[in-house]
């Protein structure tokens, strides 16, 4: 009886403890991911959807959440690194250069100023060249010592082509957390767009697509992030208040993206729609807090009032990001078209030039709120570009 039962409780006691396994490594992860120890987070949710897929199905509804934060995990990973990680390749790839530059020159020296027995070749006393000249014609030698040079020669080649092959699986684990990250970030989309019928599963799917956006100002395909970041924006405006600061920074991150793409007026109107909706919210907040009405936050610290002061001291630095961005392609436009006036002129017969002001656009940046990204422009003068997706100002994003 008791063989039965125990037969009976196996498979289920496997799958059960597999589940309870995959919910606490994912418990783990979110954890990790909110104190920012990236690493750990990776471990912990990666580990989480290897047992969720394996139990449920790769596309399982099971996995859709689990598969967003790994992404997410992925994603912060990747930026914590992009700034040491290519220093120390090239370190290491400079390393192991300056040592098989040292052993072809050791092998080098040893054939040339030495004999297999380590004796110099230039003192080398003419009976025993001449004996060993006659000991040549031993065959069985002869075969020996030439099996001996192919045997250590293969040894080698099959040495160098194991490093070479470890090297390039090194160069691909230090630059896939981006791409991982990537195709986390699509399955979970998958996953999201067969639920859209409830409320919560809309803004998880509309938190995919900003996170797709993320990666893509991080891997630079701004074309794409800007697809994504509308995605997760129309899915925001249906299912959340006009005055939601989530959409504010949804606009913030469109405004980023459109301004890393070189397209200033686009950038400018999504900063100005990001300070229409925080000074409607604004007004909003000081009817409610004038009739009385308590707040409806979960946080025991929240007031109305301080929401109020918050955002009255971030407008500002919005309305400014949006001057400079002004500011910054009038001056760019005026250095470009000198500079091709100036060229239409000395080649010009007739001097006078055909050429007409070329709009060439960049990015600007808040000082104190976006972290700094320069890049040189080659037909004009420095450009400074706004930093990455994880620069969006905190205050912008609602006080929990």
């Amino acid at each position: 009886m008791s063989g039965d039962q125990a037969t009976k409780s196996g498979p289920g006691g496997s799958e059960s403890e597999s589940a309870g396994d995959a919910l606490t490594l994912f418990t783990q992860g979110k954890r990790h991911l909110l104190v920012k120890d990236y690493p750990e987070a990776v471990s912990s949710l990666g580990q989480a959807c290897g047992l969720l897929a394996a139990k449920y199905g790769e596309t399982a509804d099971e996995c859709g959440e689990a598969y967003l934060f790994y992404g997410k995990a992925l994603l912060e990973l990747a930026r914590s690194e992009s700034g040491v990680l290519g220093d120390a390749i090239e370190g290491e790839e400079s390393g192991e250069e300056s040592d098989e530059e040292g052993e072809e020159t050791e092998e080098n020296g040893k054939d040339k100023g030495e004999d297999e027995n380590g004796q110099d070749k230039a003192e080398e006393d003419p009976k025993d060249k001449a004996e060993e000249e006659g000991g040549k014609d031993d065959a069985g030698e002869g075969e020996s010592t030439t099996e001996n040079k192919d045997g250590n020669a293969t040894e080698e080649k099959g040495k160098d082509e194991e490093g070479a092959a470890n090297g390039e699986e090194e160069e691909e684990e230090d630059v896939s957390n981006l791409k991982l990250a990537w195709e986390m970030l699509e399955l979970a989309k998958i996953i999201f767009q067969r639920q859209t019928k409830d409320t919560q599963m809309n803004l998880k799917l509309a938190e995919v697509f900003l996170n797709l956006g993320e990666v893509g100002l991080e891997s630079e395909t701004y074309e794409q992030a800007i697809q994504d970041l509308q995605s997760g924006l129309k899915i925001q405006k249906e299912h959340l208040p006009e005055d939601d600061r989530r959409i504010a920074e949804t606009y913030y991150r469109l405004g980023m993206a459109y301004s890393l793409n070189n397209e200033f007026d686009e950038a400018v109107q999504q900063y100005s729609d990001a300070v229409a909706l925080l000074e409607l919210r604004v007004k909003n907040l000081e009817v409610k807090s004038a009739s009385g009405d308590k707040p409806d936050e979960s946080d025991a610290f929240y007031t109305i009032e301080g929401e109020i002061k918050e955002l009255n001291e971030l407008l500002p630095d919005l309305r400014d990001k949006i001057l400079e961005l002004k500011e910054m392609k009038a001056e760019t436009i005026k250095a470009v078209s000198d500079l091709i006036r100036e060229g239409g002129a000395g080649s010009s017969k007739s001097g006078e030039s055909s050429a007409k002001p070329i709009e060439t656009k960049s990015a600007s940046n808040i000082t104190h709120l976006v972290r700094k990204k320069q890049k040189a422009d080659e037909s004009t003068a420095t450009v400074q570009k706004a930093a990455s997706p994880e620069a969006v100002p905190a205050k912008i994003q609602k006080s929990e």
